[in-house]
């Protein structure tokens, strides 16, 4: 029952028709995949900033939402923590915990030494999230368009 739930709810992401958000998955997975040629170098991201998402080798997932799409994506490996509401895979229990998504250190995150965070849009405290967006590591928020 929860991977079908979950399933529903990937395909409604999926179907949200975010050409940003495809973009990014593109990149996370084309150099995997061996499609160097249609990684994206730069994706728009829910508020509307143009991010250089760079290599994205080390990622830090802020969502329980994002953590199952990157990992249904195939870049489950290239997860280094997640957030305290990020449950699924099993294998995310094993990854640090930075706690809360709404309540960051932006201290804590810095020192996993990420190259990519991406953040359920909701993310904060908006200070923190400021704080993040003006370090050199690309902070993409993931937009939460739940709708068909």
């Amino acid at each position: 029952m929860v991977g079908s739930v979950s399933g529903r709810r990937q395909m409604r992401w999926f179907r949200s028709g975010n050409m940003a958000v495809l973009l990014l998955a593109l990149s996370l997975l084309a150099p995997s995949c061996g499609f160097k040629a249609l990684a994206a170098e730069t994706v728009v991201d829910a508020s509307g900033r143009t991010v250089a998402i760079g290599p994205g080798t080390r990622i830090l997932t802020l969502g329980s939402d994002v953590t199952e799409i990157v990992d249904a994506l195939g870049a489950g490996e290239r997860i280094i923590a997640v957030d305290r509401g990020s449950k699924y895979p099993a294998a995310v229990a094993q990854k640090p915990n930075v706690g809360y998504r709404r309540q960051l250190s932006v201290e804590g995150l810095v020192a996993l030494r990420p190259d990519l965070i991406l953040a359920a849009q909701d993310s904060g405290p908006p200070e923190a999230i400021e704080v993040l967006k003006s370090l050199a590591i690309p902070v993409v928020l993931v937009p939460e368009d739940n709708s068909p």
